[in-house]
């Protein structure tokens, strides 16, 4: 019952934050989070429910608690399922978009350099999560004034999306 109420909360959240309904999407976010902690300080759930919430509050530039949340997934992620594992990529990348919209560039890049790592090492070339670190990538490149760089992260995005739609 737990497992699918954790289900139930964190889909409708994700949906409505989808939706830009942050009111709703906050109170089901921080439902899940609630459910998510009974599981254990180490559940990879944890981890979905605190990234999730600090998508939420980084869209509302409240970079402080996206931070907090964004860490603390990161640990839970390193600690449970190891430092190459793909929910290390997406904490790391999600922290980084935090360092982005601060205006924290040389703290984002190598976060963003540590995803793609794992993204390339683990063999999900053509995933989701590659997809948008390589986007998310390409901003902070462009915000850094270097463009030629920015390009080749958003070539190498497209060229994945296209592979993706054959």
């Amino acid at each position: 019952m737990t497992r699918a109420l954790w289900e139930m909360y964190n889909k409708s959240g994700k949906t409505h934050l989808q939706l830009g309904n942050c009111v709703e999407a906050e109170k089901m976010l921080k439902a899940a989070l609630g459910v998510a902690e009974k599981f254990g300080p180490k559940d990879p759930r944890l981890a979905i429910s605190l990234n999730n919430l600090a998508r939420l509050y980084l869209g509302q530039r409240c970079f402080g608690v996206a931070e907090n949340l964004c860490t603390r997934a990161l640990a839970i992620a390193e600690s449970e399922r190891g430092p190459g594992h793909p929910d290390v990529a997406i904490s790391l990348n999600n922290l980084a978009a935090v360092y982005r919209e601060e205006g924290r560039y040389d703290e984002a890049e190598p976060l963003y350099k540590e995803a793609l790592a794992i993204w390339e090492k683990t063999g999900e070339k053509d995933s989701r999560g590659l997809v948008t670190t390589l986007e998310n990538y390409a901003v902070l490149l462009r915000k850094m004034n270097r463009s030629a760089e920015a390009d080749e992260m958003a070539a190498r995005r497209r060229s994945l999306c296209q592979r993706d739609a054959e």
